[in-house]
């Protein structure tokens, strides 16, 4: 092939100096979904007071600002549930209509059933809410007008980034592309090597498609990789192939087989991630007195740092460090988890034993939720030298990397069916790998509020040691 097109941007440096731009894509997307949605709000609100400033004092028979406070509430929570700021509705300004509108209807269909069931139905001008309904619409597309110039101005027809990672053949790239000699720079998903993973999730991440074109025998790899990723991940492909693709793309004039579409909409994550400081920024202000006492006791007990911190395999299959109460005594804490705590583990403390068995260990990992290193829910993290029986876990099974595309929990499927505690065999870890990629391939918010309820009942267990 040719070399590289002039308007895609190549670049050939190596990994331990290449890093993504801070500000990215997914960055401005996030910006204008800000903006969309604070304007489709403000545009409501408008047309209430537009509404209600050329009609007399008993169009709506009830308080006003409470009926604009409980319509507002009702249009944003129906305009995130129907993805009406996502990367569909940037790049087709009448979806971003269709959706509003449509959040728009649902929101006055629910605030009517409100006032009839008060019995005020009879009292409201329905010519008003005609009104009210015309200038919301009107109001509605200057919104989506305002926010599809900011998109053209912003990202022009960049609305996803592309990134194609060149690991063997030399293919032309396309317009807005960023092109990656992958192999020049050293990067390849070696499934047996952790820090490979993460350096190429590293260079990777703020992406939201990363193509690959590679030889035939990498091709398996890499795939593994991508599924693990928050992107969308596409092999590039002369003729159709299966690797688990669930379905066909296009780019540089050439087939690609989709391998994985990322693991949760923008909204989704928006109700996980909101979901989690819910609960935790109130929990850890509710339990600090405890957090505490138990941060006391264990420096009373024997010297050393109160919290333990590790390196753990994260989402995107990056490291983080992750936090516990300190349950063994210092001169032989195990940095990379190669060994799993026994029953009768003689390493762990009396206090470490107590906190161990009813999980009050556990409880500093509320602080890497809040940091966004973990979720409440999701697939426990792993030690790098976590061993089932004598293998590494990425050994027994090679999907043991697809299950780090959402963040890692506190607690998930696998715990409250009772997968917890030592992996003395292969077995061990499959159970829990199993229960990590359905929870993957079913997340809900009910799920995760579900296992959070469940989990109260495993927080004391005969295998929590």
């Amino acid at each position: 092939m040719t070399g590289l097109r002039s308007d895609a941007r190549t670049l050939q440096v190596p990994a331990q100096r290449f890093a993504p731009p801070r500000w990215t894509a997914q960055t401005t997307r996030l910006v204008l979904y800000g903006v969309s949605l604070l304007l489709d709000t403000v545009a409501v609100a408008g047309a209430f007071l537009l509404t209600d400033s050329l009609l007399d004092q008993i169009w709506l028979p009830i308080p006003k600002f409470a009926f604009l406070m409980i319509t507002l509430s009702l249009f944003v929570m129906f305009s995130i549930s129907k993805e009406s700021q996502s990367i569909e509705t940037l790049k087709s300004p009448p979806l971003g209509v269709q959706r509003s509108v449509a959040s728009l209807i649902a929101a006055f269909l629910v605030a009517m059933i409100l006032i009839f069931l008060t019995q005020l139905g009879e009292q409201i001008s329905r010519f008003g809410f005609v009104l009210f309904f015309a200038f919301a619409f009107g109001l509605l597309l200057v919104s989506r007008g305002i926010v599809t110039l900011a998109t053209k101005m912003l990202l022009g027809h960049g609305i996803e980034s592309t990134v194609l990672l060149l690991d063997g053949p030399k293919i032309d790239g396309e317009r807005g592309m960023v092109v990656i000699d992958a192999a020049a720079a050293g990067l390849r998903p070696d499934l047996s090597q952790p820090a490979s993973i993460a350096r190429v999730a590293e260079v990777t991440e703020g992406f939201d498609r990363i193509i690959v074109a590679c030889d035939d025998a990498q091709r398996a790899t890499w795939s593994v990789f991508l599924q693990g990723a928050r992107a969308g991940g596409e092999i590039l492909v002369g003729t159709q192939q299966s690797i688990g693709a669930v379905g066909i793309g296009r780019c540089a004039m050439r087939d690609t087989l989709i391998v994985s579409r990322g693991p949760l909409s923008f909204s989704s994550q928006l109700l996980k991630r909101a979901l989690d400081l819910a609960i935790t920024v109130p929990l850890v202000i509710f339990i600090a007195p405890l957090l505490i006492g138990v941060a006391i006791a264990i420096k009373l007990e024997s010297r050393g740092p109160v919290f333990f911190r590790q390196e753990r395999v994260g989402q995107d299959n990056r490291n983080f460090r992750i936090y516990k109460f300190r349950s063994m005594r210092l001169e032989v804490l195990d940095a990379t988890g190669a060994r799993s705590a026994s029953r009768d583990d003689d390493r762990i403390s009396r206090v470490g034993r107590f906190i161990r068995r009813t999980s009050i260990d556990e409880l500093p990992q509320l602080f890497n939720v809040i940091l966004g290193d973990m979720s409440l829910v999701g697939p426990r993290p792993h030690a790098l030298g976590s061993l089932a029986g004598s293998r590494l876990f990425w050994e027994v099974d090679p999907r043991y990397w697809q299950r780090h595309s959402l963040k890692p929990g506190m607690t998930g499927l696998a715990q409250i069916r009772g997968f917890r505690g030592a992996t003395d065999n292969a077995v061990d870890l499959e159970n829990r790998l199993q229960c990590d990629l359905e929870y993957l391939g079913s997340w809900s918010i009910w799920l995760d509020l579900q296992i959070m309820m469940s989990t109260f009942k495993v927080l004391v267990h005969h295998k929590a040691y």
